[in-house]
């Protein structure tokens, strides 16, 4: 909250916090009750205990809002329920005309509702967008040794190891974040401990000097996050399982919110999982205690999986847990997860279903033998014919001792979480006690009984653990789809359409006729380009350190990273200039603008350099990269696809980035990429992950029964081709056939021979000259202006206010009247 108050005294908003860390209560109140301040920030605690202020505040000066943040938790169904938050409700009585509006990130719909009858909310607009946060690469890793897992996660700047910037690294308890610590140390990397053990002071020291950019690191339990607002976080480790899948969101979600790529990885083991559970002994309440235990074996899924962790499969990822619904238009890609980039690899072969009949039998049978009265053990002793005391001497004589005694424990412990995870088990908190037994499911209990002594069959897919034991390789999923009338693709070939890596290594103009020469020279201009700009840079940072210093402001919230490297690259001159570049705000050109522009004019003057470059207008040009034909076929296609394929294919922009500073799906960036090929313009589709093996599937399957050349469903499509297959891959396949066949006409179904391999476009191995490279290496990422986030019509309309109460006349003084 302290962070909070700064930031916006900087730009000259009064503002004042309550709380136990405010050491002049007495004073502050006295100038909140004089009208002096527009924004008061309160901790839930200072409300539960100061109901009479509130009421004084409401009815002598006026409160036009409150805002409840992280408002989950005022949910107990929510991952960090705070007692104090479910107080919060008494708000509505005092304030019975106030509107209330409640912000969180992570809130499941059972937390939504949970949060609009605890808070009393009347008549409540729910508006949520979407969880995916495309910028961020999701991997996972099992464990092996903190030392050789910490240092594959950095990189060498300078002659130094760094972890490509800001990093938070997460451990589930004290004792292991110290024990981390001492590895990054160990690794030469500055870093900081924070966790609950530690002192005040020292914990703020800590959060200062991360936030300050004087340590690069911070090591921590998840003491460490709630308020945080550093945007340029460029990686989130978490060393050892986090404990549930909601906490997880949260504190991924801290990574890459200035919206560059960021990296979030687990390194885990099966057994994180014990401490976790052992956490859990304290809950008094079953029906709280189940949840948790849900949540848990989501988190458990969500790391075991080989399958995309973005997509909704099994209900197991982050998305489908959030979102409640199908999540068909997110993953899939190169920058996803660890999953997708893999099996888009042409070196990655397809993963295959294996059928674990006999093994589930064996398990779940032994499992109902035993009752379900113990845990997972029991029953491995059981078939793995073991004489563990914990095995009672009964079993000894029984027909599954022995069964699996070919597989070591390890591998049946794993699969029991495989079949906990496909819901054929479950685990049942013991009443009054630590742990859980596992029983079988109505689903496992339909499977057992219905499956031949003889040969029963369960096909599925290994997780994690398995494929690592196993070498095994993951199923192919059909998803479902729309219907529509047929759409036959012609067979006879009438145009040639080449990718833009082709383009370059087949064009006859003379500069690419000798690259080395025309290259050599213009890289050299481009890499003294380069160097300059990244020279203002590091003197805008020296000056914002300097005005940080100054104000007592973190150094973010004077100018963020990405704020002042648009300034080292577009050069404004002018507040307006300077106002219209993303993500700065008016009040802060304002306050600071002038130092920097005055810095900027003397760089540019001393190093004969353009200012004013403008964003919009370089985003557009097409200099070397298209000939006057190409540039009139980019010219027919819509602004919104111009602007999209112009960071994809002119900023080398990955798809997710585009999606994520044009503020769309992933999917429409697709749509427009495919339009770019249709009209014949060049497009670098190896990193769309489409791979010349990946066309001759799609092909291949198109023109072959039962599809026929009917493109006008992708749906069936898709059910013949493999997982790691994706619709928008099959999308930008379709494309391609379009533009070299041309584009179907009514429903005439043309004559077909065999699979056309002519139809799949050769990929050039080399890649883009060096001096197309350095071209768009010159002209670094750029925002649409109209990407900037909007405010809702009712809060900018004040007389459209969705508050179902009589409307409040604004007294005199009021906290938000100027």
């Amino acid at each position: 909250m302290q962070d909070q108050v700064l930031s916006l005294k900087s730009v000259n908003v009064e503002a004042c916090f309550l709380g136990s860390a405010q050491e002049e209560t007495a004073n502050v109140k006295h100038r909140l009750l004089a009208g002096e301040y527009r924004v008061v920030y309160l901790t839930p605690e200072f409300v539960e205990s100061s109901s009479t202020l509130i009421s004084t505040l409401d009815k002598n000066v006026g409160v036009d809002l409150v805002a409840i943040d992280e408002a989950h938790c005022v949910s107990q169904w929510g991952h960090d329920f705070r007692s104090a938050y479910r107080q919060l409700g008494t708000l509505r009585q005092k304030l019975p005309n106030v509107p209330i509006m409640a912000l969180t990130a992570t809130a499941t719909p059972e937390v939504r509702r949970d949060i609009c009858i605890s808070l009393k909310l009347k008549n409540p607009i729910m508006t949520c967008s979407s969880f995916d946060r495309p910028n961020l690469f999701l991997r996972v890793h099992m464990k092996s040794s903190a030392p050789k897992d910490l240092r594959s996660e950095l990189m060498e700047v300078g002659g130094k190891l760094s972890f490509g910037g800001p990093a938070i690294i997460y451990c589930p308890t004290k004792k292991a974040s110290e024990e981390a610590l001492n590895v990054v140390k160990m690794l030469g990397v500055s870093c900081g401990l924070y966790h609950a053990g530690l002192p005040f002071s020292e914990r703020k020291k800590t959060h200062k000097q991360f936030i300050s950019d004087e340590i690069s690191c911070v090591v921590a339990t998840v003491a460490f996050g709630m308020g945080i607002d550093k945007p340029d976080v460029r990686k989130i480790i978490h060393y050892g399982a986090p404990k549930d899948i909601e906490a997880y969101y949260q504190e991924m979600g801290r990574a890459g919110r200035d919206g560059d790529n960021s990296d979030c990885v687990v390194y885990y083991s099966p057994a994180d999982f014990n401490i976790s559970r052992f956490l859990l002994k304290d809950v008094t309440s079953e029906k709280f205690k189940t949840h948790k235990l849900k949540m848990l074996q989501k988190m458990e899924s969500y790391l075991a999986t080989t399958k995309c962790r973005r997509r909704l499969v099994f209900n197991q990822t982050i998305l489908s847990h959030f979102e409640d619904k199908d999540v068909t238009d997110v993953g899939g890609t190169n920058r996803c997860c660890d999953n997708c980039s893999s099996k888009l690899s042409d070196n990655d072969h397809m993963d295959e279903e294996k059928d674990y009949g006999k093994e589930a039998y064996w398990f779940l049978s032994a499992v109902q033998a035993t009752g379900g009265r113990y845990g997972v053990s029991v029953p491995i002793f059981l078939i793995r014919g073991s004489t563990n005391q914990r095995l009672p001497a009964t079993f000894h004589s029984h027909e599954l001792h022995g069964k699996g005694k070919a597989r070591v424990e390890k591998w049946w412990k794993a699969f029991a979480r495989q079949l906990m995870n496909a819901g054929y088990l479950k685990d049942c908190p013991i009443v009054g006690g630590f742990g859980s037994t596992v029983e079988l499911t109505d689903k496992g209990v339909t499977w057992l009984s219905r499956q031949p002594l003889s040969s029963p069959s369960m096909k599925m897919t290994p997780n994690l653990e398995l494929k690592s034991m196993e070498n095994a390789a993951t199923a192919n999923i059909r998803p479902g789809g729309s219907s529509l009338g047929p759409s036959i693709l012609p067979s006879v070939p009438t145009n040639v359409w080449l990718s833009s890596r082709q383009s370059v290594n087949l064009s006859s103009n003379a500069a690419q006729r000798n690259p080395e020469v025309i290259d050599s020279k213009q890289q050299q201009l481009q890499v003294s380009r380069r160097d300059i700009s990244m020279d203002l840079y590091a003197k805008l940072i020296i000056l914002r350190n300097e005005i940080a210093d100054e104000t007592s402001l973190p150094s973010y919230r004077v100018f963020s990273n990405k704020n002042l490297l648009d300034m080292a690259k577009f050069r404004p001159t002018s507040l307006h200039k300077l106002q219209a570049l993303e993500d700065v705000a008016k009040e802060k050109a304002n306050v600071y603008g002038t130092r920097f522009l005055s810095a900027i004019s003397q760089f540019c003057n001393s190093n004969s350099i353009s200012t004013d470059t403008k964003p919009k207008e370089n985003l557009m040009q097409h200099n070397a990269t298209l000939d006057n034909q190409q540039k009139s076929l980019f010219m027919k296609m819509s602004e919104t696809a111009r602007m999209s394929y112009s960071l994809y294919e002119e900023e080398n922009k990955a798809v997710e980035s585009v999606a994520s500073i044009r503020g769309l799906k992933t999917s429409t960036i697709f749509n427009h990429l495919s339009e770019a090929i249709k009209i014949g313009l060049p497009l670098d589709i190896d990193r769309l992950g489409i791979s010349a093996r990946i066309i001759d599937l799609i092909t291949n399957v198109i023109r072959q029964p039962p599809i026929n050349s009917d493109i006008s469903r992708l749906t069936p499509i898709k059910d013949q081709l493999p997982d790691h297959v994706q619709f928008h891959h099959i999308k930008v396949v379709i494309a391609i056939l379009q533009r070299r066949y041309g584009s179907p006409e009514g429903a005439s179904v043309i004559p077909l021979g065999s699979a056309d391999k002519s139809a799949s476009v050769t990929m050039a191995t080399t890649s883009r000259s060096s001096n197309n490279k350095s071209q768009k290496s010159s002209q670094g990422s750029q925002r649409e202006a109209s990407a900037k986030r909007k405010l809702p019509a009712w809060m900018v309309n004040s007389q459209s206010s969705p508050s179902s109460g009589p409307k409040k006349v604004k007294k005199k003084g009021s906290l938000f009247s100027k």
